[in-house]
């Protein structure tokens, strides 16, 4: 990666493709894009995150529109967040009180403190940004993400949204967001709030092979989601997504992309995707540079118009 730093004129190119007034697109009021769909990544945060994000972007050649980032129940900075908007990107926060609260605890009212001055210190940001509240909420009890059965996530869910509309901080879109395999046993879709309360629908779904025995599409992987969420008359995003390198396989990987690319675009209620561009808690490797074809794979997936609709 460092070769090209020494090249003017190459650095130059990459530079003026990932300028910040490059990054805008057209949306509506909820962020949903005029044309097409937005594109994000989380990139992996070791280190300073937004100089992760920086360096993707250099590496790509373009901007992301929407830029990803993990958050505690307690947050104390929002750097990334104001970077972003400084570049006229969309930050999406992902919000999880698992290991911190339950369910039942924010619908009593107990955790009304911190979320009046989460929802505060959101407003302050001045412009809209996607919020992916209690993201994988149907994970199995005893996960970390788990915070309550369906009758007690729903009402949390609610409560958290009533909260954040009493102080005024409608800039919030909120992102209600499972696990893609779940909603084929209707697991998932027990933890929906209600169209009043949610913005967005999402799912997260990976290709885990090999760590898996089952090599997985995006159609396999994400077709369950797409025909319960589209009747809803919500966008649809993608929220996480990734594949690792088959080892027995050079460039399986990047055909995934490909066909991903494909699949998204052929099933119009999509309106974002946002990949995960890092290694996994358990070590799967999800980065998009894992191999040159990969990564020609993804660059390509968001340089087409249909991704990047720039305002002009």
């Amino acid at each position: 990666m460092r070769r090209w730093l020494a090249l003017p004129l190459l650095a130059a190119v990459v530079l003026a493709a990932a300028a910040p007034a490059s990054a805008h697109v057209r949306t509506g009021r909820n962020l949903v894009p005029r044309h097409g769909a937005l594109f994000g990544a989380f990139v992996n945060s070791s280190g300073d995150a937004w100089a992760n994000v920086v360096g993707l972007q250099r590496t790509l050649g373009y901007p992301l529109t929407i830029v990803h980032h993990y958050r505690p129940w307690s947050i104390r900075s929002y750097r990334i967040d104001t970077s972003a908007l400084a570049h006229r990107q969309i930050p999406m926060i992902s919000w999880s009180p698992g290991g911190t609260t339950t369910a039942a605890e924010i619908t009593s009212g107990s955790q009304d403190a911190l979320i009046t001055r989460t929802a505060r210190d959101i407003k302050a940001l001045h412009k809209k940004i996607f919020v992916r509240l209690a993201y994988e909420m149907d994970q199995p009890r005893g996960h970390p993400r788990y915070i309550g059965t369906p009758s007690e996530f729903v009402p949390a869910w609610r409560h958290v949204v009533r909260v954040f509309h009493r102080v005024g901080a409608k800039n919030a879109r909120f992102v209600w967001c499972a696990i893609a395999a779940n909603f084929k046993t209707g697991h998932a879709q027990a933890y929906y709030p209600g169209d009043r309360f949610v913005n967005w629908i999402a799912a997260d779904g990976y290709n885990w092979y090999p760590a898996k025995p089952k090599w997985a599409g995006y159609r396999s992987i994400f077709s369950s989601f797409y025909r319960w969420a589209k009747r809803h008359g919500k966008p649809l995003m993608i929220a996480e997504t990734g594949s690792m390198e088959d080892p027995h396989a050079a460039g399986r990987k990047a055909h995934w992309l490909k066909r991903a690319r494909k699949w998204v675009h052929a099933h119009g209620h999509i309106k974002a995707v946002v990949y995960f561009d890092s290694v996994s808690p358990k070590g799967y490797d999800f980065r998009v540079q894992t191999s040159g074809s990969s990564l020609k794979a993804f660059r390509r997936w968001g340089r087409g118009t249909y991704w990047n609709r720039m305002h002009r």
